[in-house]
């Protein structure tokens, strides 16, 4: 499946002009202090949730990169009025989708819908030349009218951003809906702010998933081999410690961090410094890109991180 190459959004926070980002292996986003850089951040996290199974929203914003905001709250505030945000995906084969996203009244409260979606996809041999538009527009939003060459689809359903199978789905929207399903479940968040780690992780019989605030991160450590000696190396070499798990009671571990010219002190992970609160669960993040209990692949990581807290020879 290809790659997913740009997020672009218009009327979201900061910016009026709107925002277009390209992915790259390596992306990073740097500027000056309220310039929008976690808005952007988080929109790979926003992404995430609106696309999880269990979503109800094509603009999910109760988790952690949504920060239990409000939609008003996400848009830019000389649109407000507006109320809608136009969310695009392209990937690297050129195939794009767009949708509008705006608040409605339904019920008497106000509810999020998809008010439209335009899908672009290359055409057999020729990718790069021929190229196929549909456009659905939600009948209830009578306002919003479709661009002009683009075949019409009379209905979809929405989970979230993604396309339902039933009423069934024309070429363009199931390889859509396929494209999205691909990304769901590979986007992990983290915040900028960490949790400090505990000092004693109890056996619960099953690897977490890495939690935003990356607290869960030597528990993983536990259950994940590969993962850990992934981290075990980076901090071998990098900052000549050695990580060694302790059992500190029947069902409980502790991770000790000794310097490896002193392998006999006994430093509990928990005790260390600032630092290594912030970047351990970024360590964890990356080792799990592909391990045996991830054969599939974490493919995307969105990270807030203050430079306040790595040190310039890290990065």
């Amino acid at each position: 499946m290809p790659r997913l190459n740009s997020i672009a959004v218009e009327h979201y926070r900061a910016f009026e002009r709107g925002l277009s980002l390209n992915l790259r292996p390596l992306t990073l986003i740097y500027g000056k202090n309220n310039a929008g850089k976690s808005s952007v951040v988080r929109l790979a996290g926003i992404l995430h949730d609106s696309l999880a199974e269990s979503t109800k929203s094509p603009f999910d914003l109760s988790g952690d990169a949504g920060g239990d905001a409000t939609f008003l709250d996400v848009l830019n505030a000389r649109d407000r009025e507006l109320k809608y945000l136009r969310l695009a995906l392209t990937w690297e084969d050129g195939f794009e989708a767009a949708w509008r996203i705006g608040l409605h009244e339904v019920d008497g409260m106000g509810r999020v819908r998809v008010e439209d979606l335009l899908v672009t996809g290359p055409v057999g041999p020729m990718a790069g030349q021929a190229r196929s538009i549909c456009w659905y527009g939600d009948p209830k939003v009578p306002e919003v009218a479709p661009p002009e060459g683009a075949d019409r689809v009379e209905s979809i359903t929405f989970g979230g951003l993604v396309p339902l199978e039933m009423p069934p789905l024309t070429p363009l929207v199931s390889d859509l809906r396929a494209r999205l399903l691909e990304i769901r479940g590979h986007v992990q968040y983290l915040s900028a702010v960490r949790a400090k780690p505990i000092s004693g992780i109890e056996e619960r019989g099953a690897q977490p998933n890495l939690s935003a605030d990356g607290k869960n991160a030597q528990e993983i450590l536990l259950y994940d081999r590969t993962a850990r000696s992934e981290v075990e190396t980076w901090l071998r070499r990098e900052v000549k410690r050695d990580l060694r798990r302790e059992r500190v009671g029947a069902k409980e571990w502790r991770w000790l961090l000794p310097p490896i010219a002193a392998p006999e002190l006994p430093i509990p992970l928990a005790s260390t410094g600032e630092g290594m609160v912030q970047v351990l669960p970024i360590l964890v993040a990356l080792a799990l890109r592909r391990t045996a209990a991830r054969p599939d692949g974490m493919r995307y990581l969105a990270m807030e991180e203050p430079t306040t807290h790595l040190h310039d020879d890290l990065l």
